[in-house]
């Protein structure tokens, strides 16, 4: 078999033992012709080390079982791992990656073996771009580190580690995001392999450009209240926080807004809530409704009361937790106007005695009060006039009144007149009065338990 230089590629590919490649290779060569045979391949140097994309020279002697120097004899060269580094074929290695390999000079069947060390190419500088910018609160801009080796090469794959000077200006992420938090400058470093770079960030404040107000519509019942929300957002429709917003509401009567934008219905109708920032200014529409009425309760539910005496009844609807609701009005009938009756705002009068039941209804839910009304008790009885002078024989026409506790007059109270001497004066049933026998009598008006007296001179 003649030799060609298809015996180191088969060394390559194979990968086997290094004696077993190297009598692969001896088998192919034909310079064993030459008389002298081959004892070893020395190479120079042993152990080489070399940083990422630089180049080395390795040198290879083949010498004879006498040592002597064999120059005409051809060397194979190759490597153990190519991806780490690579040899020519004059022996000239190149670092490609950092890890190790092992480069092999063959000849005659004899190889030298090289240890090579490739290392990381140092990092000279870390460029940070761009260098200075500024970023509005709120917003958000991304930085790039690139770790640069002395020859101004990039050199990739290195971990970045990123840090704020100061994070309550602007924050930044481990991926060189930086957020702008409040107003002001900022040193935003990258740290590649202890060195370093730095970019200058401005945090300057947002122009609020829109506003928007969550809920746009809302409707609520008098009593209940909703948050609303505004947002604000820059021009390029970034979220603003930290503004100051106003709040106002076009009918306070009606909703009312709180500084923080809770609105709180107040009385039935349509509202506008305005939300203001930096001259912005959105809107949101709130429509109040009012509490249904779930129950009505009549205070007082019993009534008691005299003829032509009144008194006030009180309507109290509910709602369906039992809150008291105003402002609702109510409905009055009563179940027996002979008895009593009852105004629009709920006054009852007593008629006559007897027993009535006034109803209120307040949006379709009613309820009942129980009234009785009494004869009212004769307080004091008066006569007029209450004395008089007659002669024997003349008639005089007394007239008794009747009063309750409160001094009101009563009518159609029975009235019994009685005369303290017979003999002198006479009384009717009707209090008329005749004189017969000179003389001084009392006569009486009774009502009732109550008595009044009025004195009769007959002359």
């Amino acid at each position: 078999m003649s030799c060609c230089l298809e015996c180191p590629t088969l060394w390559l590919t194979r990968r086997v033992g290094v004696l077993v490649l190297l009598a692969t290779i001896g088998s192919c060569s034909d310079q064993s012709t030459l008389g002298e045979d081959i004892a070893r391949v020395d190479v120079t140097p042993a152990n080489l080390a070399l940083t990422q994309g630089e180049d080395s020279v390795v040198n290879a002697e083949v010498r004879s079982t006498e040592g002597a120097l064999l120059p005409d004899r051809r060397v194979y060269w190759a490597s153990s791992a190519t991806a780490v580094a690579t040899v020519s074929a004059v022996g000239i290695v190149s670092a490609i990656a950092p890890g190790t390999a092992r480069i092999a000079a063959s000849a005659g069947g004899k190889s030298g073996l090289v240890q090579v060390t490739v290392a990381a190419p140092p990092i000279s500088v870390v460029r940070v771009t761009p260098s200075t910018s500024g970023v509005g609160v709120g917003a958000s801009l991304t930085l790039r580190a690139d770790a640069l080796e002395a020859s101004g090469d990039t050199i990739q794959g290195r971990p970045i580690t990123w840090r704020s000077s100061s994070a309550a200006v602007a924050s930044v992420n481990a991926l060189g995001t930086v957020q702008g938090m409040t107003p002001g400058t900022v040193s935003i470093t990258a740290t590649v392999a202890g060195v370093t770079g730095t970019a200058v960030i401005a945090v300057q404040a947002l122009a609020v450009a829109r506003v928007t107000v969550a809920p746009a519509t809302a409707s609520m019942l008098v009593g209940r209240s909703v948050p609303f929300t505004a947002t604000l957002r820059a021009a390029d429709n970034a979220v603003i926080t930290g503004r100051f917003v106003s709040w106002t509401s076009s009918a306070p009567a009606v909703a009312s807004v709180s500084s923080t934008g809770v609105v709180i219905g107040l009385a039935p109708g349509t509202a506008t809530i305005t939300a203001t920032s930096e001259g912005r200014t959105a809107t949101a529409t709130v429509t109040v409704i009012p509490v249904p009425v779930a129950s009505v309760s009549v205070v007082p539910n019993t009534l008691t009361l005299g003829v032509s005496k009144t008194a006030p009844l009180i309507a109290l609807p509910a709602d369906s937790a039992g809150g008291l609701l105003g402002g609702r009005a109510a409905t009055w009938v009563t179940s027996a106007a002979t008895i009593a009756t009852v105004s629009s705002a709920g006054v009852v009068t007593g008629v006559a005695p007897g027993t009535a039941r006034i109803t209120a209804t307040v949006e379709g839910k009613s309820a009942n009060a129980t009234v009785t009304v009494t004869t009212v008790p004769v307080a004091r009885v008066t006569i007029t006039p209450p004395t008089i002078s007659i002669n024997r024989g003349q008639t005089f026409q007394l007239t008794a009144a009747t009063f309750d506790a409160a001094g009101v007059a009563l009518t159609g109270r029975v009235v019994t007149w009685l005369s303290g001497s017979a003999t002198i004066a006479r009384v009717t049933a009707q209090g008329l009065v005749t004189g017969l026998a000179r003389g001084s009598v009392l006569i009486f008006a009774e009502s009732e338990g109550q008595r009044a007296s009025a004195t009769i001179t007959v002359q």
